[in-house]
């Protein structure tokens, strides 16, 4: 019916003897028994053929192609806007596993948290249109992305060029390739930050649900996206900015991260087999629980990042730096860790090392106390005296490695530790203690 003399008509629909449910901000007026109230839909159709028609033009016309892709991100983050608030289940941590070991009821927690995502995940429903709009802008052609690299000029894709892959022995450590691979792994990754073109930008949408495997979405800007649950295997992210994305029980199988931002994202219970995140930057990312079995870390930056429970096994974590990283209860079982940096990282007597490749890593403030079977890999390592061997022991007893130093090393760590990598059977008398400032 139409309720008013001007020209713009609303759709007014009556119901009788039945409660309403209305959007938040509005308000039934009574008339009798009829309760009246104005909605708007939006029309699917319409913008689905519509999103068709701008990937057609996209596609025809070179001149157009970015400002269409800027008319799409716009449309998605204006039409799936980040929640109010995050509702996703949460892996409960206690304080003391911050720096301690996990707490006798944590495979109880991490079982229920898997259990309350799979629960979150089977109701979750992203609105037709915003899916459409995802898989117009992820299977851009490669003429397309070279138009974005030259902001409508084609010009070359520096996420085009391979990550290097890593050549060196997978059981020994191999000072020389693996400070080769060092090199061009950081060479590659600087090609990606010159990157000056146009990026997709998803910054803050809920795109929770989503499919957006086999997308291209290299160098996009995804910070603070909410995508719990979503398909991202096979993804590529090279380069990608997910900075505070979540992403919580995804699944990033295959998925291509090499040279991705994700520092404080959310991974817990998240997917990540096989994912390739050679030189990734996971500064105190949250990867509780998360399966990592196969990834390829050469290189990647974990300093801080909470890998309580995680499943890194098989992991190639060759020159990783883990400063700092939460390790407790992680399945390290068969991980590649030659050449890492694990200073102050926490591990507990759950941490599995079974056959862990541990030379030429290096530890540092780390207390081996109460991780007894760590006891097999210290002589694969470098140290000093800031750390505490299985049982207490420290560089008095017997069993101290005699190529670590018997004092506490500060700007001489590095130095040594890198001496030691290149000639490891050369065991040079340890260093006096160096003078405090």
């Amino acid at each position: 019916m139409d309720g008013t003399d001007s020209e713009e008509r609303h759709t007014e629909i009556e119901w009788r003897d039945t409660p309403l449910q209305l959007p938040d901000g509005m308000y039934p007026a009574e008339q009798g028994k009829w309760q009246v109230f104005t909605q708007t839909k939006p029309n699917l159709e319409v913008r689905i053929g519509a999103i068709y028609a701008l990937e057609r033009i996209a596609q025809d016309s070179d001149r157009d192609h970015v400002q269409i892709m800027e008319i799409l991100c716009a449309y998605i983050r204006q039409n799936a806007p980040a929640p109010a608030e995050d509702y996703w289940p949460e892996l409960e941590m206690k304080d003391s596993e911050d720096e301690g070991p996990l707490e006798a009821d944590w495979v109880d927690r991490l079982n229920a948290f898997r259990k309350a995502q799979e629960e979150a995940k089977a109701k979750l429903s992203i609105r037709e249109d915003i899916q459409t709009a995802l898989t117009v802008i992820g299977r851009r052609s490669t003429k397309q992305r070279r138009l974005e690299a030259g902001r409508g000029v084609e010009a070359p894709v520096p996420f085009d060029i391979p990550c290097p892959d890593y050549d060196g022995p997978k059981e020994n450590h191999d000072y020389a390739a693996l400070h080769v691979y060092r090199v061009n792994l950081n060479t590659w990754l600087a090609a990606l930050k010159c990157f000056e073109g146009y990026r997709l930008d998803l910054r803050g949408a809920n795109l929770r649900g989503a499919d957006l495997s086999d997308a291209d979405l290299n160098g996009a800007l995804v910070i603070g996206t909410y995508l719990q649950g979503a398909d991202l295997s096979r993804a590529r992210l090279q380069g990608s900015d997910l900075m505070d994305a979540r992403l919580q029980g995804a699944d990033l199988g295959l998925a291509q991260l090499q040279g991705a931002f994700l520092r404080t994202a959310q991974l817990q219970g998240a997917d990540l087999g096989l994912a390739l995140l050679q030189v990734a930057f996971l500064g105190k990312a949250r990867l509780q629980g998360a399966v990592l079995w196969h990834a390829r870390l050469q290189g990647a930056r974990l300093m801080d990042a909470r890998l309580q429970g995680a499943d890194l096994g098989e992991a190639s974590l060759q020159g990783a730096h883990l400063r700092q990283s939460r390790l407790q209860g992680a399945n390290l079982a068969m991980a590649q860790l030659q050449g890492a940096n694990l200073t102050r990282a926490r591990l507990d007597k759950n941490t599995g090392v079974i056959k862990t490749s541990f030379g030429g890593s290096a530890v540092k403030s780390v207390d081996f106390e109460m991780v007894p079977q760590i006891a097999a890999h210290v002589q694969d390592m470098f140290g000093d005296a800031s750390v505490t061997l299985p049982g207490g022991h420290g560089p008095e007893h017997e069993d101290w490695p005699a190529h670590w130093s018997k004092f506490k090393l500060r700007r001489n760590f590095e130095k040594r530790w890198r001496k030691w990598q290149a000639n490891p059977y050369a065991y040079p008398p340890p260093d006096p203690p160096e003078k405090t400032a």
